[in-house]
């Protein structure tokens, strides 16, 4: 079932003739014929009685006329949705790092959603990894990730930047007493479990115990209770419930910060509300 067909019915069904309904749709009287004998018999029903005066719908074309009506119009507001698309904002789907969502993200969706109070928004949390091949799938609109991309489909913009620390126990009293300590982290596909790995194999630590854990709270509470040890933004320890139980190791050198990237598909359809939610999110909030 088409929707030519659907239209064709509609015509003829308001105007009573197949005469009316040709002029109208600048159509052969021959093609609207066959359009509603074909419609009929995929129906298996009778959609009109024909007479000399023209054609009237039958109680089953009454009822399927208001069905029909129904596809039209939605059709009618699918095109409307996407008129403009490229520079409209209409949906944007966002994936996020957890540390992201936990302290900063939060502030510029408020924003943005007072800016843009009919976007509808869609989020989701993952690993940096799992992030990058949501928006490479297209299943991702944007997604905020934790350091370098490295790949030539996306492109990305620095959003902010975060300051890495060593996070401890409040009793662990220095660095190369944490580092014997178990490293609690995300797991696999996580820019923070790589950094943590990194770090402690160059300064001549490399973790032997690793606890892999699936949430920031979780690492945290772990930390508090001196399970490990972890390495996170600052701005997340500075803003955790566990925060008087923590002790925070400051890392002396300068590949002690992380950038974090707003990622998009360089291939994907032009969406004016990525645009927008980009250029917000790499500008400081009051």
């Amino acid at each position: 079932m088409e929707l030519k067909m659907l239209k064709t019915f509609i015509c003829v069904a308001d105007l009573g003739t197949i005469v009316a309904a040709s002029e109208k749709l600048y159509c052969v009287q021959s093609n609207i014929t066959n359009r509603i004998k074909t419609l009929e018999a995929s129906l298996g029903t009778k959609l009109f009685i024909r007479s000399r005066n023209g054609m009237t719908l039958t109680a089953a074309g009454v009822l399927f006329k208001t069905y029909a009506e129904k596809v039209i119009y939605a059709e009618r507001e699918a095109y409307a949705a996407i008129a403009d698309f490229s520079n409209s904002i209409k949906i944007i789907r966002i994936g996020s790092i957890e540390s992201a969502i936990a302290v900063r993200l939060p502030k510029y969706i408020e924003a943005y959603r007072n800016l843009n109070p009919d976007v509808k928004i869609h989020m989701v949390s993952g690993a940096t990894d799992e992030l990058v091949e949501q928006v490479l799938a297209h299943k991702l609109d944007v997604a905020l990730i934790g350091g370098n991309f490295g790949n030539d489909r996306l492109c990305g913009k620095i959003a902010f930047r975060e300051e890495m620390v060593l996070v401890s126990h409040a009793s662990v009293g220095s660095q190369k007493q944490a580092y014997g300590l178990p490293l609690i982290t995300f797991k696999y596909g996580s820019s923070y479990r790589l950094f943590a790995n990194n770090w402690m194999k160059n300064s001549g630590y490399p973790s032997k115990d690793i606890y892999e854990l699936g949430t920031l709270d979780g690492i945290l509470g772990c930390v508090a209770a001196g399970i490990g040890i972890a390495f996170l933004p600052l701005s997340v320890v500075n803003s955790s419930r566990h925060q008087d139980l923590l002790n925070i190791h400051k890392l002396k050198d300068k590949n002690r910060f992380m950038d974090t990237v707003a990622i998009y598909n360089a291939d994907a359809a032009k969406n004016g509300a990525v645009d927008s939610f980009v250029e917000l999110i790499c500008q400081p909030l009051p």
